[in-house]
């Protein structure tokens, strides 16, 4: 039953730390988005 609660725990800090990335990626991709918009109208003048 240890074996199962220790892989449980792992299991619980691999999707914590997914969710966290996840939410990372998010806040990250509007700005990345924004600067893509500038780089296309610049590249199209």
């Amino acid at each position: 039953m240890k074996l199962f609660e220790g892989y449980a725990k792992r299991f619980g800090n691999a999707v914590s730390n997914l969710g966290y990335t996840y939410a990372w990626i998010q806040r990250l991709s509007v700005p990345a988005e924004r600067v893509f918009e500038v780089l296309d109208t610049t590249a199209e003048n």
